[in-house]
Order: C-alpha cells, then structure tokens, then sequence
C-alpha cells in the first residue's frame, strides 16, 4: 500500500494540513472551492456569450450589406 501524502492548502504562505483544520475551517474550504469552481463556470459562460455576440453582430453586418448591395448597384448604372 501506499503512502499517500497529507492534502495541504496554502494560506498566506503558510502551509496547512487539510485533516488537521478544524471542522468550520474545513467547511470554508469547501465553500471556497466550490466558490472557485461557479467563478470558473460562471467565466466560461461569459467566454460563450461573448463569442455569441460576436457572432450575431457578425451576422448582422452581413446581412446589412446584402441589403445595401442591390442599392449601390442602382447607383452605379
């Protein structure tokens, strides 16, 4: 069997071993780390809109000049 080394966090440049916090302390963790992973997604999903707008305003100016083109053909004959 192995032996497997304590998980430790790092707070202010000092080093904690996770087993040994006490119970609130672990529990602030876990609702840090949860807090981390929803910023993380809550990012990404900014990452998508972002691209979805770029997208659609994309879209947009093509079909702006679609609808311009047949207007600057009238102008030029």
């Amino acid at each position: 069997m192995e032996n497997q080394e304590p998980q430790t966090i790092f707070i202010d440049d000092q080093e904690y071993v996770v087993d040994d916090l006490p119970e609130n302390a672990k529990y602030c963790l876990m609702q840090v780390q949860d807090l981390q992973q929803q910023a993380q997604a809550a990012r990404a999903r900014v990452d998508q809109l972002l691209m979805a707008e770029q997208g659609f305003v994309a879209a947009m100016k093509e079909e702006i000049a679609k609808a311009e083109a047949p207007e600057e053909a009238e102008l030029v004959n």
